[in-house]
């Protein structure tokens, strides 16, 4: 054993526990910031889904452009609207038209140009289909947005009594049946 006197100015080496201080601070704000970033992203859905109305009745307000990123199912009365045939020409898009599903329900659509985009008709659809939830009336004047140019335009849809025709825009045309 050493028997030499111990300088008075050395220090002690750390111990485990001083040495592991430092990093149980740091896990502390590690659990911190993932609570807020969870907390952030919870709450990003949640304004997302009133806003986009997959909860709540939110959604988008007749003053506003209409998006959708869904389709509903409309039953209207199969003797006003049985199977019709909607111009020649007329390019399917959706699932509804091209599959040549059975029409009368406002879930067929075709472009009836075009530069009618299938995104665009889609939309025309959606916000005839909201409107006509919300009043009954087939004929109707909507602004939908174009995921596509990214503005929204005007849209006159007409009922032909065999099928709808909404015309507006940069020249588009949609038939939804």
């Amino acid at each position: 054993m050493n028997n030499y006197p111990q300088n008075q100015w050395e220090q002690a080496p750390p111990t485990n526990e001083w040495a592991q201080q430092p990093a149980q601070q740091s896990r502390g704000w590690l659990w911190i910031l993932l609570f807020i970033a969870v907390a952030v992203v919870v709450t990003a859905v949640g304004v997302a889904a009133v806003l986009f109305g997959w909860v709540g009745g939110g959604g988008t307000s007749g003053s506003g452009p209409v998006t959708s990123t869904y389709t509903s199912t409309v039953q209207a009365e199969p003797q006003e609207r049985a199977e019709q045939a909607v111009p020649a020409g007329s390019i399917p898009a959706n699932a509804a038209a091209r599959d040549n599903a059975p029409t009368g329900d406002y879930n067929s659509v075709w472009r009836g140009t075009s530069v009618t985009s299938e995104p665009f008709a889609n939309a025309v659809r959606d916000a005839f289909v909201e409107n006509y939830l919300a009043t009954g009336d087939t004929d109707a004047t909507l602004q939908v947005y174009s995921s596509v140019t990214g503005a929204t335009y005007t849209m006159t849809c007409r009922d032909t009594g065999s099928y709808v025709t909404c015309t507006g825009g940069n020249n588009a045309v949609v038939h939804i049946s």
